[in-house]
């Protein structure tokens, strides 16, 4: 990624982390891109954001798309794991909107997964589409209920 790009990204995190000071009951999600994903300083940079900005680890989500889980799994998994250990929560964002996998989510190691709006929008209108959504958010409650070693953590449905 070049440097210009990556400040960038940088700059706009922290002023996000900033808006934390004036409401600190805010938990800040980052989206982050499969580009970041392949900058091998990106665990540092997400150390650095934290110590800057006084923000609690847990006070923090890194989002990345379910395709940038399908496409780099390993990649992803393996950068993120260092801000897991750290407390910083990581959700899946628009799941079911292409790659779908369920033996891929449940080794993926996210807290949270978010629903794809598509999924949403026509659930009350479609009995496939409410019985798919049903299942997904039956599949992450009873893998935060069992003690699983599964690290979904709950699904959430966003507009």
């Amino acid at each position: 990624m070049p440097a210009r790009s990556r400040q960038a990204g940088y700059s706009v995190s922290r002023s996000c982390c900033s808006v934390h000071r004036r409401t600190p009951e805010l938990r800040i999600s980052i989206n982050v891109s499969t580009r970041n994903l392949r900058h091998r300083h990106f665990p540092a940079m997400v150390q650095r954001l934290l110590a800057e900005r006084d923000l609690a680890p847990s006070m923090l989500e890194i989002e990345l798309t379910e395709s940038a889980f399908a496409a780099q799994q390993k990649v992803a998994t393996e950068v993120i794991s260092e801000p897991r250990t750290l407390g910083v929560g990581m959700a899946m964002d628009d799941f079911g909107s292409g790659y779908s996998s369920f033996s891929r989510l449940l080794n993926t190691p996210v807290d949270t997964l978010k629903i794809d709006q598509s999924l949403i929008h026509n659930m009350t209108n479609d009995d496939r589409n409410f019985l798919v959504i049903r299942t997904i958010i039956d599949l992450c409650g009873s893998h935060s209920q069992a003690g699983s070693s599964s690290p979904i953590g709950g699904c959430r449905a966003l507009p």
